[in-house]
């Protein structure tokens, strides 16, 4: 009796808690795999940035282990970054991935510059260390956990690929453009995503008459005039610098520009259009190509 009681406790703690996805189970999205062995939480310094990156180190083989997979991301912070009105920091970032580490002890903490699936190498990302087959199915236990579409979606780690092939958003009520306007508080105007880096200018506004992404020159279109506003894609016209192919920065030009921001849903509670990019019509350009702007204007990387 005994022995089979061990072998009962066994299992049980092969599986998981009972909130955990366990080997075997299934979702519509299909195969859900057991979550993998996480790194106990080290002892921490005082310094909250020593304290990230001793993370950091603790969490890299588990994050490696992810790459190829897809696994559910649940924050992505930087130093500098504003959300909800508070700037973020070493000390809260910290906080905020230790608050989610409490509520989903499998999480694991990754800096994006170690990977290429990140449009941005200065952030810090809180990720599920659970392995999937597919986007589908770490979306769909992002729901079944009870993250909301902006809380938590698919992300697959990589050393060779970018953000577009490795990312995958959740849409629906409240995200996305499938946000109804019903779901709108008091039909509020959408503005321009949220500011998610320093010295950006525009994100964040109604209607801004320039967006800069707060990098090079290439990012920025001043004396924007906006079409339309409100609906399902807003469309601007202004002045931008356009970057022959194959050349540098310091080779761009100044050319007009028209402004697309697309993919209206929630950003932080706020409607705002989550993803914006631009193109140059006298550059034989007749639409935004695909893989360009900036696809998550509301959270960033």
């Amino acid at each position: 009796m005994l022995a089979l009681v061990a072998v009962v406790l066994g299992a049980f703690l092969v599986v998981g808690t009972p909130w955990s996805a366990g080997a075997g189970t299934t979702t519509a999205a299909g195969p859900v795999a057991a979550s993998a062995p996480t790194p106990a939480s080290p002892a921490l310094p005082a310094d909250p940035a020593q304290a990230l990156e001793v993370l950091r180190g603790a969490d890299a083989a588990a994050a490696e282990a992810l790459v190829g997979s897809w696994a559910p991301q649940l924050s992505a912070k930087k130093q500098g970054l504003v959300v909800d009105g508070e700037t973020y920091d070493a000390a809260t970032i910290l906080t905020d991935h230790q608050r989610l580490r409490g509520q989903q002890p499998d999480a694991i903490l990754v800096w994006s510059g170690d990977y290429t699936s990140f449009r941005s190498g200065d952030f810090w990302i809180t990720l599920v260390n659970r392995s999937f087959p597919s986007a589908d199915a770490a979306n769909a236990w992002c729901e079944s956990a009870g993250f909301g579409p902006d809380d938590c979606y698919a992300k697959r780690l990589s050393h060779t690929g970018g953000y577009a092939s490795h990312t995958a958003l959740r849409t629906g009520e409240g995200s996305g453009t499938g946000l109804r306007e019903s779901a709108v508080p008091g039909g509020a105007t959408p503005t321009l995503g949220a500011v998610w880096a320093p010295n950006q200018t525009g994100f964040g506004a109604v209607r801004p008459p320039e967006v800069y992404a707060g990098g090079d020159p290439t990012g920025m279109v001043t004396d924007v005039t906006w079409q339309s506003w409100g609906g399902p894609t807003a469309i601007g016209r202004g002045t931008g610098s356009w970057m022959p192919p194959d050349g540098y920065v310091s080779d761009s030009v100044s050319r007009p520009a028209v402004v697309v921001a697309t993919n209206l849903g929630d950003c932080h509670g706020r409607l705002a259009y989550r993803s914006v990019g631009w193109y140059f019509p006298t550059e034989g350009e007749t639409s935004l190509p695909p893989g360009n702007g900036y696809e998550d204007i509301c959270d960033g990387p």
